[in-house]
Parts: structure tokens; C-alpha cells; sequence
């Protein structure tokens, strides 16, 4: 009677112990000052783009350094123009041959 709860007791208990190990590898310590003083996002770019990411840093005159060192690299209006060329671009395209297989289908068929 008490065989199918246990067995699915025991199927969620296994499913819990293997996402906990599993994920072992992913996990991040506690962030300490040193760790906190430069922070930084995720990659935020879509494919098409070079991957950028969102920095924050708290000492003034480090970040003063950083955006020196990488100033070929900022993100620039005319970065963000080309990319919403790119996509207006895709849209449009993807729009125009979607009519075109719309109408084949519909008039030729």
C-alpha cells in the first residue's frame, strides 16, 4: 500500500540530491569587498553584436583606469545605431519573404 508514495518519496528526494550535485560546479562564494569593488553583468548583446557587458565599480579612480584601458571598446551611439540597422534590417527581411511565401502558397498553389 504505502509501495508508490514511497517510491515517488524517493524518486523526488534522488531528483533533489542530483540538481544539488550537479550544480555544485556554478555555485560562487560570498562576495567579499575585493570581489564587490568591480562588478559585472552578464553578456547583454544579441547575437549579432560583440559581447558587451554592464560594469560597475565603486573606487572612482579605478574605473577612471578601466575606461581609459578599454576606451576602443565602449559602446558607442553609432555601436547601438548599427545594431538596430541590423535588426530593422532582419525584420524587414524576414517580413519580405514571409509575403512572398504567403502569396506563393495562397495565389500559386
Amino acid at each position: 500500500m504505502w509501495g508508490l508514495p514511497a517510491l515517488f518519496a524517493f524518486i523526488l528526494l534522488w531528483c533533489l540530491v542530483i540538481a544539488w550535485w550537479s550544480s555544485r560546479a556554478a555555485r560562487v562564494e560570498r562576495q567579499t569587498e575585493v570581489t564587490r569593488a568591480c562588478d559585472f553583468s552578464d553578456d547583454v548583446s544579441w547575437f549579432w553584436e560583440r559581447e558587451r557587458r554592464i560594469y560597475a565599480m565603486r573606487d572612482e579612480h579605478f574605473a577612471r583606469a578601466f575606461a581609459d584601458a578599454n576606451a576602443g571598446r565602449v559602446w558607442t551611439v553609432d555601436d547601438d545605431r548599427r545594431s538596430h540597422r541590423i535588426f530593422t534590417t532582419g525584420v524587414a527581411t524576414v517580413g519580405v519573404v514571409g509575403a512572398a511565401v504567403w502569396a506563393f502558397v495562397v495565389f500559386v498553389l
